[in-house]
């Protein structure tokens, strides 16, 4: 991206420690949120589909995200 070392490591840092005030931040979590969402969706449709290791993975989801 072109960013030099300094901007890169305040960078690190802020997502290391979940600065949420931070704009560069809010967009990394945002775009990482949303990819995440946009693959377990298609893992979904694919476990109705049918698909052996998709069941398997979206049963994986379930039991990781059990309180």
């Amino acid at each position: 991206m072109g960013w030099g070392a300094d901007l890169l490591e305040y960078f690190k840092t802020s997502i290391e420690t979940l600065d949420t005030d931070d704009v560069l931040c809010q967009h990394y979590f945002k775009g990482r949120i949303s990819s995440e969402i946009e693959l377990r969706q298609s893992i979904k449709q694919a476990a109705r589909n049918g698909s052996n290791p998709a069941q398997v993975t979206m049963l994986s989801f379930q039991q990781n995200s059990k309180v």
